[in-house]
């Protein structure tokens, strides 16, 4: 497996050398986490029911999605208990012991590279979405999925995914597809306007119910992804040194391209 900043760097050098357009690579970052049923959110829930205005418009001050209170297009929805009561923000991709609003979040380790500029996925249980259900207490998988791009114009992106059960979409910090609620596999899509220049996106997926899991997410092969953590989320201190060292590396390539000319000419 390779080291998820290492393919930041790598990807952040593909991208400034040949332009999204022309780039080949593409990769998204993700975080998998295993939430314990907590009779709330996680368990035995209320099933069925799709929510589009789940939450708020913007992620929260901690990058997390932010419970709308007063959802109107599913207005008998059960009340999400399990977030924070000070911002309001959804507790499900925080790692936590448990407590009163939050139930017990673990990670299932360090974030992983996913290749290509989409995933699909109908098995998303724990740990990493590799099980084949979540019946004999295992848990429910949680997800966050990041990324970034470049746009050399102004143009619309289609974002494409499907989710039993809750894919929150947001790009560039702002809500972009939102398919919340408990359900079956349920496509939902929407061409989102963006202007020229660096965008991010995070997509935070949810399973809250032992009938079924899934996820499929998909941004358009002509859109160069590199995998980054998700904002305002940054890498550990040696992800830090792994991107200087990469980064080092380039400059020392050019270096010596610059004096191999100089010699020649």
């Amino acid at each position: 497996m390779r080291h998820p900043f290492r393919a930041i760097v790598l990807g952040a050098i593909s991208a400034s050398a040949l332009g999204a357009a022309s780039a080949a690579r593409a990769d998204m970052l993700a975080q998998f986490f295993t939430v314990q049923a907590d009779g709330r959110d996680f368990g035995p829930v209320i099933c069925c029911f799709a929510n589009h205005d789940e939450v708020l418009n913007t992620l929260g001050p901690n990058g997390l999605p932010v419970w709308n209170s007063t959802p109107s297009d599913i207005p008998n929805s059960p009340t999400l208990l399990d977030r924070n009561l000070t911002t309001n923000e959804l507790n499900w991709w925080t790692v936590s012991s448990g407590s009163t609003n939050s139930p017990v979040v673990t990670s299932d380790g360090p974030a992983v590279v996913i290749s290509g500029n989409s995933y699909d996925n109908g098995s998303m249980y724990p740990v990493n979405g590799t099980n084949t259900h979540n019946g004999d207490g295992t848990g429910f998988q949680t997800a966050i999925f990041s990324g970034s791009f470049n746009l050399n114009t102004a143009q619309t992106i289609d974002f494409s995914l499907g989710a039993d059960d809750d894919a929150l979409l947001f790009v560039d910090g702002k809500a972009a597809v939102i398919l919340g609620g408990i359900h079956g596999d349920t496509p939902a899509d929407n061409d989102v306007a963006l202007d020229s220049g660096a965008h991010t996106f995070e997509l935070f997926y949810a399973d809250r119910q032992e009938t079924g899991a899934a996820l499929n997410f998909s941004i358009p092969n002509d859109v160069a992804v590199i995998a980054t953590p998700p904002t305002p989320g940054v890498p550990e201190p040696a992800a830090w040194a792994l991107m200087i060292l990469g980064f080092g590396a380039v400059g020392a390539s050019l270096r010596t391209r610059r004096q191999a000319e100089v010699a020649s000419a």
